[in-house]
């Protein structure tokens, strides 16, 4: 009897890839339909052609057909939306063994390995690029997925099966892009990361605001460019810069800027600079602000008494405006007498017993990098006619 032409209509039913189906039984791969129009799984193993994968369950439906049933041994070939029963086909559905079965749910896989990758473009231009030069791909590909088709900086313009992309910058845009790609076989799937650097061959000139605070008739050193930024600057990048007004500019040999404002001004100050490189350039100001600042001290001459304290009152002729709360003071010892401090902050002179003459120290304020030191002259008087070895000023007012 010669094999009937059948027409089978089929869906397929398992979404996994190969890999991931559950394993079967000889008697699930051979289940026939029983009647017309009833709903069996069938194995499908062997194949030809790009349509169908044959590593997936499918689902055959019996349309319209005639009463005899196909035969244990029937073959059938899968085209278009339909399974067709003629002879000399290479599909084989039925008579399966139970080794067939063994091989298929012991199946070896050939696992996919997507690798990350890192691609430099410049801007304004399309950047076309493989994704699978770095990766391990052991079957048939199914399927590529980029995401996001858009990446936040440019989008994805085309993508081709053998892993060929087109990136397209947004306009102007300078700096790392990123998006995903998954690659599914018949037998697997992995995913990786994309980083895209468009590196811009322009000079980046960005001149940034400076501000600095500098004390009264000092001299200040600028560091104008440490938030500065010239990527891609040729040989003939330099600086230009225009002179402030209350004050003068210095370029030192290794490229350090000092600024002297003007003698006794405060308040504020600025001046202009640009970075240059050909065509391109950039400008920032600088704003100095020039603060009060005097630290006089001035010289004292005090007379005392043999064998009495002296209460000296060293700052109260010195000049002392913006010098910090926290400025240091250091003493000499005078040669005929010693000081003494008390919490109170007075500082009294007591000289040796019995000493009549002149005696001097000197003290020094510093706050920061400014200083200043006077001399204190002492001169001691003889003593009262009755007066002890020793006597303090409270002995005298009593």
């Amino acid at each position: 009897m010669p094999l009937m032409y059948l027409q089978f209509e089929y869906k397929l039913i398992a979404v996994a890839p190969y890999y991931d189906l559950p394993p079967v039984t000889l008697d699930e791969a051979r289940s026939f339909p029983g009647g017309i129009g009833e709903v069996s799984r069938w194995l499908i193993v062997g194949g030809s052609g790009d349509v169908h994968n044959d590593h997936y369950l499918y689902e055959i439906s019996l349309g319209d057909l005639a009463s005899t049933q196909p035969a244990a041994d029937m073959q059938f070939f899968l085209s278009g939306q339909t399974a067709s029963f003629p002879e000399g086909t290479n599909w084989t559905i039925v008579n399966l063994t139970e080794q067939d079965i063994i091989d298929y749910n012991n199946r070896t896989m050939s696992p996919v390995d997507a690798v990350d990758d890192y691609f430099e473009g410049t801007p304004n231009s399309d950047l076309t690029v493989n994704l699978f030069s770095n990766d391990t791909i052991g079957s048939d590909i199914t399927s590529i997925e980029v995401y996001p088709s858009d990446p936040a900086s440019g989008q994805i313009i085309s993508v081709s099966m053998d892993g060929t992309i087109t990136y397209r910058p947004a306009t102007d845009f300078s700096g790392q892009d990123s998006f995903s790609y998954v690659i599914v076989t018949s037998e697997s799937s992995d995913s990786a990361v994309v980083t895209i650097d468009i590196v811009s061959t322009n000079p980046v000139l960005d001149a940034v605001d400076d501000f600095f605070a500098a004390r009264q008739d000092r001299e200040l050193t600028l560091d104008i460019f440490a938030n500065d930024d010239w990527r891609n600057t040729s040989s003939d990048f330099h600086y230009t810069y225009t002179e402030p007004a209350h004050g003068s500019l210095q370029v030192l040999g290794d490229g350090t800027i000092v600024y002297q404002p003007d003698a006794d001004f405060t308040g504020p100050d600025e001046f202009t600079y640009t970075l240059v490189d050909g065509v391109w350039s950039d400008s920032a100001v600088v704003e100095i602000t020039i603060d009060p600042f005097v630290l006089d001290t001035v010289d004292d001459d005090v007379i005392g008494n043999a064998n009495e304290d002296l209460i000296l009152d060293l700052l109260g002729n010195d000049t002392l405006v913006g010098v910090s709360q926290n400025y240091d003071i250091q003493f000499s010892n005078p040669t005929s007498g010693s000081l003494l401090f008390f919490q109170d902050g007075s500082i009294v002179y007591r000289p040796d017993v019995g000493f009549v003459g002149s005696d001097s120290f000197t003290y020094t304020i510093t706050d920061g990098p400014d200083s200043g030191t006077a001399i204190v002259n002492i001169t001691i008087a003889e003593p009262y006619p009755d007066d002890g070895p020793f006597r303090s000023q409270d002995d005298e007012d009593s």
